[in-house]
């Protein structure tokens, strides 16, 4: 599933199903594997659902930002590719946090 979440192009309306049908436990299990290649799909499938503001603060509020700041700056050996989509990632949820519907 993650897999999938993180190469096809999804209308507004499904990304929003997704991360309300509880699919975030799993991607935030991908981002605690040993497995780089595990966390690769995990981070782009999150980057892919994060770009809504509603799917940001699901997010926040389900914990993936200490998974994701640990990921971009625990672990050295991640390509810049993956680091710029972590970043990327952080960018959109803190910008989820600051519209008027995280007050």
């Amino acid at each position: 599933m993650a897999r999938t979440l993180s190469e096809i192009e999804l209308t507004d309306h499904n990304e929003l199903s997704i991360v309300k049908d509880r699919a975030l436990g799993q991607l935030l299990e991908l981002l605690s594997e040993g497995d780089i290649a595990k966390r690769k799909v995990g981070v782009k499938a999150l980057l892919h659902l994060s770009n809504l503001p509603q799917n940001g603060l699901q997010m926040i509020r389900e914990g993936v930002t200490g998974p994701l700041f640990e990921l971009l700056y625990c672990h050295s050996s991640l390509s810049p590719t993956l680091r710029e989509q972590v970043a990327e990632t952080i960018m959109h949820l803190a910008t989820a946090n600051a519209t008027p519907e995280a007050a």
